[in-house]
């Protein structure tokens, strides 16, 4: 990993870091790294507070699910920052200001992720059709993907 932007967001996995990308596509300051799994936000942090190009960096917001508890997610990331940065980090959606922001989704004491609150913002009829679909290719998944013994 080598730090080319003067922001930076850490993300998760590779679906949020399409996502993001997509979002911000016209913003040419910031660079999206994937961690590849919430476990990994230390060591990649480490690796990036190590590249020369870290001290230009001007905001950090890390990005994670909230999975099963959304004040662990956050508690977590916070310990990670104070460990290898010996700085202090907080919620951007509560005002935040500092260097290092963090982003638990989805943001409440909701379980889930990115997916689930993206998921939860379409109408009850598509998220119906959706969950059909996917059934339905679950069973297709299954009928060919069987092991015979």
């Amino acid at each position: 990993m080598k730090i080319e932007k003067e922001y930076l967001i850490f993300v998760e996995g590779s679906d949020d870091k399409a996502f993001f990308e997509k979002l911000l596509e016209n913003t040419s300051t910031i660079q999206i790294i994937n961690v590849e799994g919430k476990d990994n936000f230390k060591p990649k942090l480490k690796i990036a507070s190590q590249d020369d190009n870290f001290e230009r960096v001007k905001k950090v917001l890390i990005i994670r699910d909230a999975d099963e508890s959304y004040e662990r997610a956050y508690q977590s990331l916070t310990e990670i920052v104070k460990e290898i940065f010996n700085k202090r980090a907080g919620n951007i959606l509560s005002g935040y200001k500092g260097k290092f922001g963090i982003l638990i989704l989805p943001p409440s004491e909701e379980q889930g992720s990115l997916e689930d609150l993206l998921f939860r913002s379409i109408e009850p009829e598509v998220q119906e059709k959706i969950i059909k679909f996917v059934g339905i290719m679950e069973k297709i998944w299954e009928k060919y993907n069987t092991k015979t013994i």
